[in-house]
């Protein structure tokens, strides 16, 4: 399964859904690589990608960019994997809450004003472990969070064939 198809298509669907208007070019998609093949479940990505992209767009500024930059990498085994960063200029983590953004029906004391329940992150957690990857929260150099699902690169596919480079951009 080639997950920067999926990634494409949630973007489009988060537009979609908000009708232009909080997403409204507010999301913009750097694919480092021509494929990104993962052994995923179709409907279990687009859920954990929506959760991913909804996320940054509640939390942060309206207005303010969402960006996604997607592609091959080398894990911590040395083992090549599919890294995707969402990252927003929203206002972060709190130190004490990066401990807890992936338990169920957590919400940080500073959000709870905003609708939610606390299950997205969660689910995906536990869509990136049911697939062997995991995802790890953590804040930009300025501000900002920063969430990054990592996957395994699909078994065979050989990561030098995928990774020449090309920057797809798009924007709302």
């Amino acid at each position: 399964y080639d997950i920067a198809s999926c990634l494409v298509g949630s973007e489009m669907c988060i537009r979609d859904r908000h009708n232009e208007g909080a997403a409204c070019g507010r999301i913009s998609l750097q694919l480092d690589a021509r494929e990104l093949p993962v052994l995923a479940d179709e409907t279990l990505m687009h859920i954990a990608l929506d959760n991913l992209l909804t996320n940054a767009i509640k939390y942060a500024p309206p207005h303010s960019p969402v960006r996604v930059r997607a592609g091959i990498r080398r894990g911590p085994a040395d083992e090549p994997e599919v890294r995707i960063e969402v990252c927003d200029e929203g206002p972060g983590f709190m130190p004490q809450d990066l401990t807890h953004v992936f338990e169920r029906f957590y919400r940080a004391a500073g959000v709870r004003r905003i609708p939610g329940i606390g299950l997205g992150l969660h689910m995906v957690h536990r869509i990136a472990t049911v697939h062997g990857g995991g995802v790890v929260a953590s804040n930009g150099p300025s501000e900002g969070a920063v969430l990054t699902l990592t996957l395994p690169l699909l078994a065979g596919a050989d990561p030098v064939s995928y990774t020449h480079l090309r920057a797809h951009e798009t924007r709302g």
